[in-house]
C-alpha cells in the first residue's frame, strides 16, 4: 500500500567528494524509529521557483521514502 505523509523526518548524510561529488542518505529518524537506509533509488537536484531542491528515493528493509530536501530552509519533508 502506499501511502503520502507528509511529515519532517530527521536525516543522517554522508558527503563523499573523491572520486565524484556523492551525497548519500545513510539513516532516517521518523516517528521515533531509527531506519538504516539500505537502497538509494535515485537523487536528482531541481529548481522550485528560486530554491534548489533535492529529490531522494530511498529504501530500507521494511519501508520506502521519498524524502524533499529544501536548501533555503535546510528541512526534508
Amino acid at each position: 500500500m502506499i501511502e503520502a505523509i507528509h511529515e519532517k523526518v530527521e536525516v543522517i548524510t554522508r558527503f563523499r567528494l573523491q572520486p565524484k561529488p556523492v551525497t548519500e542518505i545513510y539513516k532516517i529518524r521518523w516517528r521515533g524509529r531509527v531506519y538504516q537506509i539500505t537502497k538509494l533509488a535515485y537523487h536528482h537536484k531541481v529548481w522550485e521557483g528560486r530554491t534548489r531542491v533535492h529529490k531522494f528515493a530511498v529504501s530500507t528493509n521494511v519501508m520506502d521514502f521519498r524524502i524533499t530536501y529544501d536548501t533555503e530552509n535546510l528541512l526534508s519533508l
